[in-house]
């Protein structure tokens, strides 16, 4: 179950590093291989922190209630995603996630490492209700952060050259429901696991 909730993590987590690197994909704009590790070293970080603040926070209580409250975070969290995704066109999405002129200063259809550093933080910021869910639920700290990391660096990437053949805005639409829906289950399955 302890993996599974990872993978559940990793591709929920990610989803939003597929999303944007697909919509500048779709405008022929490419995100370098060093602005994209740059970008995975912040989602680590990011991850990483929110991940030892929900560890602290559920070093508190007992267990199996952290297992319960990590869950209703992740619960409330996936819930919150699902209605944006439902009901919002992207209107408060920041400009920066659809628009690669926002980022792309010069013009070049390159992302490049002093460009990436919004796209970063905002990826970082959104898994941080994610990270400090999984914080409390127990997940570990040592390792899911890396897998987090590696895997936007492969989403990104995919993201980007998927973006280039495949050109419906409606998968934008669809990977959002699937990554709250993932989110969902997480929270699902750690409030079984310590109901």
């Amino acid at each position: 179950m302890g993996i599974l909730m990872i993978i559940f993590l990793t591709l929920a987590a990610t989803a939003d590093s597929f999303i944007i690197a697909f919509n500048y994909g779709v405008k022929k704009v490419i995100i370098s291989n060093s602005s994209n590790f740059f970008i995975s070293i912040l989602c680590l970080l990011g991850t990483m922190i929110s991940m030892f603040i929900g560890k602290t926070l559920g070093g508190f209580i007992s267990v199996q209630l952290a297992d319960i409250i990590g869950s209703l975070v992740l619960i409330c969290l996936a819930v919150y995603m699902l209605y944006n995704s439902l009901h919002n066109n992207g209107e408060d999405s920041p400009q920066y996630t659809k628009d690669p002129a926002a980022v792309d200063k010069d013009n070049d259809k390159v992302i490049e490492l002093r460009e990436s550093l919004l796209i970063g933080i905002f990826l970082s910021i959104n898994n941080m209700g994610m990270g400090i869910g999984a914080g409390i639920e127990g997940m570990p700290v040592s390792i899911t952060p890396l897998i987090c990391a590696a895997a936007s660096f492969i989403f990104i990437k995919a993201g980007c050259v998927t973006g280039r053949h495949i050109t419906s805005k409606e998968l934008s639409k669809t990977l959002e429901i699937v990554s709250a829906v993932l989110v969902l289950l997480l929270g699902f399955f750690g409030f079984f696991n310590g109901a």
